[in-house]
């Protein structure tokens, strides 16, 4: 009798243990079980955070205070050691937050098409771990994005307050956004709204080719697959965390982004030359026409009109300092 006791006594602590240890896991599936009766967001966010876990409560809350509520927030964790995985416990009672974790780390960007896979909304926005989005960023967003029929909105970070002209309008001009991007990222992740139909009709993934620099391959991929696009201008969206990076990172992004330029001009100019790239924009624009005369990627007319009006210098307008 004793030893029938004392074996139930050990099966009943194992189970308890392996039930508190196992705990995230549990709550997990119970909470994906209930998501296929639950309504659709109109708004999916997608998180990736690896070893952020005293900054990701911030981010996370900055979302729950939206003014505008119809979201979901997928977070995944990507494998991180320090206390991610402690912090995301006081979220996973909440239906909107869908928290996956990976065994081992695997990168930003497998973690990325990892996440895109479970999100059910109609639009998807970004959210680095580090950032802060202000309570009216998605109401701003979403708003402008139906009025103008939009498949990617967004605008920069502001690090400080006094970066940011407030004094700007929204920009309209998708030929000229796309045109700025060919020389440089103008969008930050963290403040964009993307239409879902749209990526999925064009298989629009993060790249891991181009690491470090997986945001300005999206982007430039929306706008040469015909994406309507759109600036907000006003007050800022969110707030940029500046995150230390190591020198390779920055040469990573440097690498990457020459990539995904030559990718993009060769699309345009035949028997492109890298030179060109040190050309900066306004000369540019000359062999941009001269070689759409041939590939046909843009109206020909406006982009003779995009560079009599000089209509991609909008960014200096909107980034300058009060």
């Amino acid at each position: 009798m004793r030893d029938r006791i004392a074996l139930f006594l050990t099966v009943l602590i194992l189970t308890i243990s392996a039930i508190y240890w196992q705990q995230d896991i549990i709550f997990n599936f119970l909470k994906e079980l209930c998501i296929p009766f639950t309504p659709k967001p109109t708004i999916s966010v997608l998180l990736s955070s690896y070893n952020m876990g005293e900054a990701l409560p911030k981010a996370i809350d900055s979302l729950i205070a939206q003014t505008y509520t119809d979201w979901e927030l997928i977070v995944i964790n990507d494998g991180s050691i320090d206390n991610t995985t402690k912090n995301l416990r006081k979220y996973r009672k909440n239906l909107k937050i869908r928290i996956f974790t990976n065994h081992k780390n695997i990168g930003l960007i497998a973690s990325l098409n990892k996440g895109y896979k479970k999100i059910r909304g109609k639009y998807l926005a970004r959210m680095d771990a580090d950032d802060y989005s202000y309570p009216n960023r998605f109401e701003r967003t979403i708003t402008l994005l139906e009025k103008e029929n939009l498949d990617l909105v967004g605008a920069w970070c502001n690090e400080k307050e006094y970066y940011y002209n407030t004094k700007a309008q929204d920009y309209l001009n998708t030929l000229g956004i796309g045109l700025y991007l060919i020389k440089d990222n103008n969008y930050c992740q963290s403040s964009t709204l993307m239409r879902k139909s749209f990526l999925d009709k064009h298989n629009i993934k993060y790249d891991p080719q181009y690491k470090n620099a997986e945001d300005y391959d999206y982007w430039m991929k929306i706008f040469m697959n015909g994406g309507k696009m759109a600036y907000m201008g006003g007050e800022p969206l969110t707030k940029y965390h500046r995150t230390f990076h190591s020198p390779e990172w920055f040469n990573t992004q440097f690498s990457s982004a020459r990539k995904i330029r030559i990718r993009t001009l060769s699309q345009i100019i035949p028997n492109f030359d890298e030179r060109l790239l040190e050309k900066p924009l306004p000369l540019l624009m000359t062999d941009i026409i001269e070689g759409n005369k041939t590939t046909k990627i843009f109206n020909q007319e406006e982009l003779i009109n995009c560079q009599k009006t000089k209509c991609y210098i909008y960014e200096q307008a909107l980034r300058q300092r009060l």
